[in-house]
C-alpha cells in the first residue's frame, strides 16, 4: 500500500462531500472511499492510520438484491486536509470541491461563533456546492 494508489483509488472510487453531522453546525467535509471488498477499504484504513494517526470509519450499505457495498469515511477539516494533503488527485471534480472545502475552511471558525454577516458570507458560498 502506498500513496499512489491510494490516490488513484480515490480519483476512481472516491467522492467528497459537505455534510451536517451536528444538526446544529455547519457542514463538514466529509471524503469517502467505496468498494464491494471490505477488505480492500480496511488495507487503505489502517495505511491512513500508520502513516497519519488519522481514523476513520468503515460503514456498510446494503442494498435489497445487491451484493454488500463498503464505505470508508473520514470527517471534519483536519482530517480531510491530512489525507488531501497527501494526495495526487487528477479527476477535475474532485480537484473543484478540494478548492472549495479549502475555501470555505478559511471562513470556518473552531468555535462555532459566527456574526450575521459570517453566516450570510458562507450561505452565499455554500449555494455554490454542487
Amino acid at each position: 500500500m502506498n500513496w499512489s494508489y491510494i490516490s488513484g483509488f480515490f480519483d476512481a472510487d472516491g467522492s467528497i462531500q459537505l455534510n451536517r453531522i451536528h444538526r446544529n453546525q455547519l457542514p463538514s467535509p466529509v471524503m469517502t472511499f467505496h468498494n464491494n471488498e471490505r477488505v480492500i477499504l480496511e488495507l487503505i484504513k489502517a495505511f491512513i492510520y500508520d502513516e497519519l494517526n488519522v481514523n476513520g470509519t468503515i460503514v456498510t450499505k446494503k442494498k435489497e438484491g445487491y451484493a454488500d457495498q463498503f464505505e470508508l469515511r473520514y470527517s471534519y477539516f483536519s482530517k480531510f486536509k491530512a489525507i488531501v494533503g497527501e494526495l495526487v488527485i487528477h479527476h477535475p471534480r474532485k480537484l473543484k470541491r478540494i478548492e472549495f472545502i479549502q475555501k470555505y475552511q478559511g471562513l470556518s471558525k473552531r468555535n462555532g461563533k459566527y456574526s450575521n454577516q459570517e453566516l450570510e458570507t458562507i450561505a452565499l458560498l455554500l449555494k455554490q456546492w454542487e
